[in-house]
């Protein structure tokens, strides 16, 4: 399903007067219930991963894990039990071992339909967004991620 597939179809539901529903899943079977349910877009990313383990989401945003790492690791799952529903996959870009074309590269080879930015620098205190952004790895860099998902069409 390209972008433009995936925008006609939810403009679809709005003209309808319908609410479009998005369903963040951290597995396969909460995808499988989700589509099942009627959702019409579904999203995965490492806080949904938490919550489906029974932790609090903000663990994402600590030093336990990788989070890109435990997007990746459901996504195939979630992308093959979406029932044809585009999955948004939820990747991080302050990790500096990754490029951000190589986060991009994953994205595609799950078949994902997007990419959202999460974890989110926002979500840390001003202190640590400023000491991230001056290592080139805070707000300035998710922009950069997202300007790059738009030209290979993954938003």
């Amino acid at each position: 399903m390209t972008p433009d597939d995936v925008a006609a179809s939810l403009w679809g539901i709005v003209r309808a007067g319908l609410p479009v529903v998005m369903a963040g899943v951290g597995s396969g079977l909460t995808a499988a219930g989700a589509a099942r349910g009627g959702a019409h877009l579904i999203a995965t990313y490492s806080t949904a991963v938490y919550r489906c383990r029974g932790m609090p989401s903000v663990l994402s945003f600590l030093p336990y894990d990788d989070a890109n790492a435990l997007a990746f690791a459901v996504a195939g799952d979630v992308v093959s039990e979406a029932q044809g529903r585009p999955v948004i996959l939820g990747v991080g870009a302050h990790d500096p071992r990754r490029p951000l074309e190589s986060i991009l590269d994953r994205v595609e080879e799950f078949g994902a339909a997007g990419v959202m930015n999460e974890p989110f620098v926002g979500m840390y205190s001003p202190d640590i967004r400023t000491d991230l952004e001056e290592a080139g790895l805070g707000f300035s860099r998710e922009l950069q991620l997202i300007e790059r998902a738009v030209a290979r069409s993954l938003c």
